[in-house]
């Protein structure tokens, strides 16, 4: 894939204009001066650069940017191999201290559910994932109803960068993996099914036309639905709230089935196993050590003779004794 700063730039290297030094004495100036308040704050940088680079804006010393965006995750094919690739290049590259950044998307990138072809499962694995992770998660808009991307043709996008290419044939944006008509991902969000999807009360014309979902995927009707990724949303907040070893824990990356990813989050109180069945057929893990109890589950878990029989696209998160 071509590197995105290459693309944005329309072909041109940014080599002069972004990341210079100054920037990264701008960041820890702004890290001083919100160090002066509070409560406290932090900064969420985004940065598009080698992690080396990222690594400088943060600072050896932890004296720059608190956090940044990473991409490793949005341009990962969601298998259970490439997301073990992602958390363990981040954990090689920014250990603790540190925190990663897990996002599944922004403003700038196709919207999870339609990347994964409409599997809203595997957007619930995806969200268990960002929230037992060593890391911050980062929600887009939309992602916790599972939005799809808008539909607007390229030759009629409102997206500045995608007017520049509204002539490129889309077989060619395809094959130079050129997202460009960013209008998809940024439709208005879904509250209800009634007018506007509840976004507007306008008799015109919105922005942009809502996506094609709404009147089955929005926070009204999804609330009502106890399996729905919202409520799945709502649980994964609770039980990282609830739980010091998923805030603050090492990790540890497990060894399991080729469609399932596994590992460890630990504290000297508190021992938890996240599994992640990436598949459509039942899969089995073995466990190493006693299980006190299931604290969250996406469908129903059976835990036997030191095994978890994971359904298909199930997780599991345990507490160890």
């Amino acid at each position: 894939m071509l590197q995105r700063n290459f693309i944005l730039g329309f072909f041109q290297e940014w080599r002069y204009t972004v990341n210079q030094p100054e920037t990264l004495a701008f960041a820890r100036e702004i890290r001083d001066l919100i160090n002066s308040y509070q409560p406290e704050r932090f900064l969420l940088g985004e940065i598009f650069a080698s992690d080396e680079i990222k690594r400088e804006y943060l600072g050896q010393d932890q004296g720059g940017l608190n956090l940044v965006f990473l991409w490793d995750l949005p341009d990962a094919r969601v298998t259970a191999n490439n997301l073990r690739n992602v958390i363990e290049k981040y954990e090689a590259k920014y250990p603790d201290p540190y925190l990663p950044v897990y996002v599944l998307g922004n403003h700038d990138r196709k919207r999870i559910v339609s990347r994964v072809r409409g599997n809203v499962n595997l957007a619930k694995l995806l969200a268990v994932l960002i929230f037992t992770a060593r890391g911050i998660p980062v929600t887009y808009y939309g992602e916790e109803i599972g939005m799809l991307e808008g539909d607007r043709p390229i030759k009629a996008c409102l997206d500045p960068v995608g007017q520049r290419y509204k002539n490129v044939p889309a077989v060619l944006l395809d094959a130079l993996d050129l997202y460009v008509n960013r209008d998809g991902c940024r439709t208005p969000m879904q509250w209800n099914p009634g007018k506007n999807a509840g976004f507007s009360a306008t008799n015109g014309n919105l922005w942009l036309a809502l996506s094609s979902n709404y009147m089955e995927q929005n926070v009204e009707e999804l609330a009502r639905n106890s399996d729905s990724i919202l409520n799945l949303y709502k649980d994964l907040l609770l039980l990282r709230k609830n739980s010091a070893a998923l805030i603050k824990g090492s990790l540890k990356m497990l060894d399991q089935p080729a469609d399932i990813l596994a590992y460890e989050r630990e504290i000297p109180e508190e021992k938890i196993g996240v599994f992640l069945n990436f598949s459509d057929r039942a899969n089995r893990v073995e466990l190493d050590a006693p299980v006190d109890r299931v604290i969250h589950s996406i469908h129903s878990i059976e835990i036997k003779s030191g095994k978890i029989n994971l359904p298909p696209y199930g997780s599991a998160v345990i507490r160890y004794k």
